[in-house]
């Protein structure tokens, strides 16, 4: 055996027989994770109270109570590091396999080579673990990354055969609000790659980020709602109060988002920029749900420490009057999702329209009344509909006469609806001018009740 052999098994067998510390996943990254130039403004060593609102989303990924995570997240603040940090504790702490997917396959390779691999090269407790890239039978490629006692995997949500292929226990789900509706024909791809971790349960998570998009539409804002949907809070530095920061309390005066500030308001006090990187510093996610294993998290760029309430204020004066940059705005940097106008189903905008009024209650503009027949082989049922101008109608009355319809019984009890009269609320009398019969069921029978009906 080469000495060369020796010391790699040597080195495998410390690495297995070493007791794993009990470490947060803030603890470890604290102590070990080291940000690399290409991603940060920051580099060197992670420090969490430099984003304070990544302090609670990275303590739910070493909690044992929890077994999924959202988070539905502004931009440029805390996903990609999260997952990064989430990737690293791992393989150097509890090694296991894991799964990154991002939406296409490319994305993912864009992910492996400018995120994993600096992260891999600037973290020495990671890059001690994981395998060299020299070597033709090397098992440290841009897909996949090899590490004492497991692997990771980099996907696209649009692989479907990659998604299915191997058992995964922890699984990362990036940008989920751009992954398509199923990945080919075999459904819906974070339903795949959640279903190969099952078998690590309860030890198993399943992580997923995105900033959101359209509301109705967007995956990261359902599984937000899913989840016991905490929001970011701090307290007012004036009166103390806790609360989730909203741009609706961002104020600046004469389009100059150089005088932007937050009010608070409780008491109305103004915070200079100082006060508010003071206030996230002191914050924490307060849950909105009941918790049930799923911790799902909110947070906007107002929480960011980096960016000044200035610059977000010029982004929002800039995008005015232009939807798709206010679509951008509110996605990207309020970690909202975006309301379509005029894009609300039928159903809804009927719903809207609604109107309330008692049964048999004649409408003061209407101006005639119809009604319609359903037969079926027990019942008949009708509906009495009145009639306005514009080709509107108000839904009067809905009966089931329940009867043999091949038998005369039911018919003459419809008959007497056809002599029943409705007093308008100016005292005028209305009677139906027409009544329609579907004849799809029983058509002889219909026929003669029509004759019958038409004598009338």
């Amino acid at each position: 055996m080469s000495e060369a052999l020796r010391a790699r098994l040597e080195k495998s067998r410390r690495q297995v027989l070493k007791p794993k510390p009990t470490m947060t996943l803030v603890e470890w990254a604290d102590e070990y994770r080291y940000l690399s130039s290409e991603s940060s403004a920051l580099p060197g060593r992670w420090r969490t109270d430099r984003v304070e609102p990544a302090r609670g989303v990275m303590l739910a990924a070493t909690d044992p109570a929890v077994n999924q995570i959202t988070v539905m997240s502004c931009s440029q603040l805390l996903k990609s590091e999260f997952l990064n940090n989430v990737v690293a504790y791992h393989m150097v702490n509890d090694p296991c396999p894991i799964l990154m997917m991002q939406p296409t396959v490319a994305m993912a390779e864009a992910y492996s080579k400018d995120r994993i691999d600096p992260m891999i090269r600037d973290t020495p407790s990671v890059a001690a673990v994981v395998s060299s890239k020299k070597g033709r039978d090397s098992k440290n490629t841009v897909a996949r990354k090899s590490f004492f006692g497991g692997q990771i995997s980099l996907v696209g949500s649009n692989a479907p055969a990659e998604l299915a292929s191997r058992p995964i226990r922890i699984v990362l789900c990036d940008e989920v609000d751009r992954y398509p509706a199923s990945a080919g024909e075999e459904g819906d791809p974070i339903s795949l790659v959640a279903e190969r971790s099952a078998t690590f349960a309860p030890f198993n998570k399943l992580i997923c980020t995105s900033t959101p998009t359209i509301e109705g539409r967007s995956r990261i804002e359902q599984l937000y709602k899913a989840g016991d949907q905490r929001v970011y809070v701090v307290p007012c530095p004036s009166c103390g109060v806790e609360e989730e920061l909203k741009f609706d309390h961002v104020k600046w005066t004469d389009g100059d988002p150089e005088t932007a500030a937050y009010h608070c308001p409780g008491c109305g006090h103004v915070w200079s920029e100082p006060e508010r990187v003071r206030a996230i510093s002191r914050g924490y996610y307060r849950a909105t749900a009941p918790f049930k294993g799923h911790a799902s998290f909110k947070v906007t760029k107002l929480a960011s420490p980096w960016e000044p309430l200035s610059v977000l204020v010029r982004k929002f004066l800039e995008a005015q009057g232009k939807t798709e940059l206010l679509k951008t705005f509110v996605n990207t940097q309020l970690a909202e999702t975006w309301v379509e106008k005029g894009e609300a189903p039928d159903s809804q905008r009927l719903y809207e329209r609604r109107e309330t009024y008692s049964q048999n209650a004649l409408h003061p503009e209407i101006v005639f009344l119809t009604a319609g027949v359903d037969v079926q082989k027990d019942r008949l049922e009708y509906e009495v509909v009145g009639w306005g101008r514009d080709k509107q109608s108000w839904s009067i009355d809905f009966q089931v006469i329940m009867g043999d319809t091949a038998s005369p019984e039911p018919w003459k009890e419809l008959d007497k609806v056809l002599n029943r009269t409705w007093t308008s609320p100016t005292g005028r009398e209305l009677q139906l001018r027409m009544m329609l019969v579907d004849s799809g069921y029983n058509t002889q029978q219909d026929r003669k009740s029509t004759r019958l009906n038409s004598s009338h």
